[in-house]
């Protein structure tokens, strides 16, 4: 198995054991991240909305992984999205 390979399953089961334990810690904390999903959906839909109307042709698709960065990162996550959808939509 490659360097590279090994290093991502590490990372990908520590992220998952210390998600596990603050979740084991703080239940309430599943019930937030659950807000901040549904919230950063809402925010999505409407800036593609706004963007789509100004015909700008940024759009970001509503799937796992763009939910999951809004609900663990915020608003600042939903602008990262933007900006490297925006960043490589320029060239």
């Amino acid at each position: 198995m490659r360097h590279e390979t090994i290093f991502i399953v590490l990372s990908c089961l520590v992220l998952f054991f210390l998600f596990f334990h603050i979740i084991k810690n703080r239940p309430d904390y599943l019930v937030l991240l659950g807000i901040r999903g549904l919230l950063s959906y809402i925010m999505i839909q409407f800036v593609n909305f706004a963007c789509q109307t100004a015909s700008l042709p940024i759009f970001i698709s509503t799937n796992l992984l763009c939910l999951s960065a809004g609900s663990v990162l915020g608003f600042p996550g939903i602008l990262l999205l933007y900006a490297v959808r925006f960043y490589f939509y320029s060239f």
